[in-house]
């Protein structure tokens, strides 16, 4: 078969296995195909196989090491390893290529884990005044949840009080609700708020 009815099976593939393997058959055809290293270890990702999704996003950005996402990925890897560092590091360089909401939040994500607040309020109020990218509500919400976060740890709560109750207006039924419950709990008690005066009792 040839790349382009490689590529397209192995797009169409349920299988994960069948895929990696499809996309393993366009590397041998093509060595530098950086895409096809990408698209491996995306789906040694979703399977849960870190260990084996690393060496394949290292492999991608040394083809190419203009893509942004190739970075973002392999930040993701390093994050759920623990290896904090290295994905904040990999997100920056991610962003210095083409900025993302989602390089922005999760680099923001664990400047708030490492109680750099400064620097995750900022990478929200970046990511936010991106425009033209999709999951505009959901993503929206999920930024202003980790800014929240961010000026709760610096003791801004009317701040972070306002970004929550803009973000659950955008997405009521977002899957971070719980936090936002806590938040905005947490917050009108640190500014004395009773839940009647903010709106809770009926």
């Amino acid at each position: 078969m040839t790349i382009q009815e490689l590529y397209r099976q192995a797009q169409q593939a349920t299988d994960p296995a069948q895929a990696i393997a499809l996309y393993e058959q366009i590397i041998a055809q093509d060595h530098q195909s950086s895409e096809a290293y990408n698209n491996i270890g995306e789906l040694y990702g979703t399977l849960g196989q870190l260990a084996k999704a690393m060496p394949y996003f290292l492999k991608a950005i040394e083809i190419n090491p203009m893509m942004a996402v190739y970075y973002s990925n392999l930040a993701l890897v390093f994050q759920c390893q623990g290896n904090i560092e290295e994905a904040i590091d990999n997100y920056t360089k991610s962003i210095a290529i083409q900025p993302s909401w989602s390089a922005f939040n999760n680099r923001a994500t664990l400047y708030n884990y490492r109680n750099q607040f400064d620097k995750a309020v900022d990478d929200c109020t970046a990511a936010l005044k991106l425009r033209g990218q999709e999951g505009d509500v959901c993503t929206k919400a999920h930024l202003l949840a980790t800014r929240a976060k961010a000026y709760i740890g610096k003791g801004q709560y009317r701040k972070a009080l306002n970004d929550l109750n803009t973000g659950m207006a955008l997405n009521p039924s977002d899957d971070i609700i719980g936090f936002y419950d806590k938040g905005l709990l947490s917050c009108q008690l640190k500014l004395g708020i009773t839940p009647c005066q903010a709106g809770g009792c009926k």
